[in-house]
């Protein structure tokens, strides 16, 4: 998988050096985002941040507003990843307030949910379950299923320190269902775990293997399905 960033930024910088060559400008914002965004799949905190700036300045100069907000989300999770909580929280109360006066849904959901992850790393538990519940009404309203899945899952792993256990289960099992059924076979591993783990605390043990096991399953599946793509590519070197 890394190998197929490092691919991938090759790639940007070639398109950054031809964009740059034919005086393409209003490109150029998304490429550097494109850039960073890499990065910050790399891990490359650093170097995502220095790109995803050089984004935001170049989509001020030549307006482009779902951009801009994209960039300003991605530069939220680049503090978050760094510890910067303060920094990260700003950036994404400042999406929130484009997105709401722009009718940016998608993007003021995501900047909810990242406000519920910091909210939960700060153990501020209620303010979290708000803004994950937040999140996933407008991903329930604009159809995005997938995030919807991710906040529902989120939502039951933090109900299960909570008396109320049965909206655990409500949540973790409706997070299953959509993974699922949109073949979102990650998140519905973390579900399977995360449900295992909640039988476990209510002393259900046969049933909580019987998830573990499903996941454990599913997880060597989707690791043997990576392997073999990697077989396949490193094959296809030496094909060409």
């Amino acid at each position: 998988e890394k190998s197929d960033y490092q691919k991938s930024l090759d790639y940007y910088f070639h398109v950054y050096r031809l964009e740059t060559l034919y005086n393409h400008s209003k490109r150029i914002g998304l490429v550097f985002e494109n850039i960073g965004e890499t990065y910050f799949r790399l891990e490359e905190y650093d170097s995502a941040y220095q790109y995803i700036s050089r984004a935001i300045i170049e989509y001020e100069k030549e307006p482009d507003l779902l951009h801009f907000i994209s960039a300003l989300n991605l530069s939220g999770k680049i503090k978050y990843e760094k510890n910067q909580l303060d920094s990260a929280l700003a950036l994404f109360q400042k999406v929130i307030k484009i997105s709401r006066n722009s009718g940016v849904e998608y993007q003021r959901g995501i900047a909810l949910y990242n406000m519920g992850l910091i909210h939960k790393k700060q153990e501020k538990i209620d303010s979290a379950v708000n803004l994950f519940n937040e999140a996933k009404t407008i991903f329930q309203t604009i159809g995005r299923k997938k995030e919807e899945s991710e906040a529902l899952l989120t939502l039951g792993e933090l109900y299960m320190d909570n008396p109320k256990k049965g909206m655990a289960k409500k949540h973790l099992m409706l997070s299953l269902e959509i993974s699922k059924e949109i073949g979102a076979r990650d998140i519905q591993m973390k579900g399977l775990y995360a449900y295992s783990r909640l039988k476990k605390k209510q002393k259900q043990y046969k049933s909580s293997l019987a998830y573990y096991e499903t996941f454990s399953a599913l997880k060597d599946s989707l690791f043997n399905e990576e392997k073999s793509r990697q077989i396949v590519e490193i094959q296809n070197r030496f094909w060409v």
